[in-house]
């Protein structure tokens, strides 16, 4: 940014030849007494008190430079406007900052929220220097001042930001710092409200280093974690607008591109998913029919045995033929059983398949194979609709079906005592 027009009546300050110091005009004597330089040209200075009402300021000293004017007066401003800011900054025993934001780059070409490491606030200051070399013999910043969580740095930018080497001799200290920029300003600018108002504002502030602890930093992984999610859904919302759209045109062509690969999976997911009911469920034809052959059969047999043996009360062959029997009935049933569900499965398929592939793909789902998710999109859509409603619908049509097909539950079938043998 270009410094403004310099005018040779507006240098009130000077560097005090031998002491190094800054003074300004009224803190000198008249005339060349005053004994100071330009700090931009380093040419002798002469300190001008009017006795009229105008206030005092250097001028170059004539028997020095012949056209009495400064030949780098851009540099005198920078100079003094970086002096005056150092010098009100050291002068206060609180300030307020910006906030810390951590940044991070794009993914997938959507922009990740900033994450607020530390909210504006104020900051209690103590111990103010300034160009403290003993912090670091490799950079000495422009104002430091101790603080309750360590040391505060401000650097005063009057031409360019700090380089990168100061930056990282800065982060590799481990103490605070901001940039504070002032480089539009001139010397008359300066004051204490201008630079606590840039010091709230981002366009003039920006924080150099800010040291984390390992919870402030796994909190930023953390958040980068969720705008990752985050990011995934809004373009997984994106994508399903998209097929929701081109769903619409494929209507008459089997619900677009999932239903074509799906319709043979869906048969072979949705039978297995009722076969899988087949340990709720008994065969109630089969055995009421065969229990009531196995009481008769037992019934002859033990008269018959009752003829042979007498009194007899431990018969092993009735054992054994009890315990096949059983057994028997117990397959013929799991068979029927598995023919009975089988129907079931297919009378469902045939009424509801394509309500439910329509429904998978207004919501956006691919088609792709359900054990393998490309993204996390589509595993959302799959656990949320398919598993979520889909096989929830599956589930209530067994149960309120199972009657018609000749199914009863476990809970409700009759109690058949595990005694009969002995209890004949």
């Amino acid at each position: 940014m270009e410094s403004k027009r310099y005018k040779e009546s507006e240098l009130r300050w000077a560097v005090q030849v031998g002491s190094g110091k800054w003074k300004h005009v009224d803190e000198v004597p008249n005339g060349q007494d005053c004994n100071c330089v330009c700090p931009g040209c380093e040419g002798s200075l002469i300190a001008c008190h009017p006795k009229a009402k105008i206030d005092s300021y250097f001028r170059h000293d004539v028997a020095v430079n012949s056209e009495a004017k400064c030949t780098n007066p851009q540099a005198a401003q920078e100079s003094i406007v970086h002096m005056l800011t150092k010098q009100l900054l050291s002068e206060q025993d609180r300030i307020r900052l910006i906030p810390k934001l951590h940044f991070f780059k794009d993914y997938k070409k959507k922009k990740i929220r900033p994450f607020e490491v530390a909210p504006s606030k104020e900051w209690k200051l103590c111990n103010a220097r300034t160009e403290d070399r003993s912090i670091s013999d490799k950079f000495t910043p422009d104002v430091v001042f101790d603080t309750a969580v360590g040391l505060l740095a401000i650097e005063v930018k009057c031409t360019h930001r700090i380089d990168d080497i100061k930056r990282t001799l800065i982060a590799e200290a481990g103490i605070h710092a901001v940039e504070l920029d002032v480089s539009d300003l001139s010397p008359s600018e300066v004051n204490i409200a201008t630079i606590q108002n840039r010091l709230l504002s981002d366009r003039y502030t920006h924080w150099i280093e800010f040291p984390l602890t390992r919870e402030g930093r796994q909190k930023i992984y953390d958040w980068h974690d969720e705008e990752f999610l985050r990011i995934e859904d809004e373009l997984a919302r994106e994508q399903s607008k998209s097929v929701k759209s081109g769903y619409s045109d494929k209507q008459n062509s089997q619900s677009g591109l999932a239903s074509v690969y799906f319709r043979a999976k869906y048969r072979v997911l949705i039978s297995q998913h009722i076969l899988e009911k087949s340990s709720q469920f008994d065969s109630r034809h089969t055995r009421e029919q065969e229990l009531s052959g196995v009481y008769q059969l037992f019934a002859q047999l033990k008269s018959k045995l009752d003829d042979v043996y007498p009194n007899s009360k431990n018969h092993r062959e009735l054992k054994r033929l009890d315990f096949e029997l059983r057994k028997q009935i117990n397959n013929r049933g799991v068979v029927e059983k598995n023919a009975l569900l089988q129907e079931m499965a297919s009378d469902y398929i045939s009424s509801r398949a394509d309500h439910d592939i329509k429904l998978l793909c207004e919501e956006g789902f691919l088609g792709e194979e359900p054990t393998f998710y490309n993204d996390y999109a589509q595993k959302d859509i799959w656990e949320r609709v398919f598993v979520g409603q889909i096989l929830r619908n599956v589930d209530k049509y067994v149960v309120s079906c199972s009657e018609n097909y000749g199914l009863s539950l476990r809970e409700q079938k009759t109690n058949i005592s595990k005694n009969y043998l002995f209890a004949i």
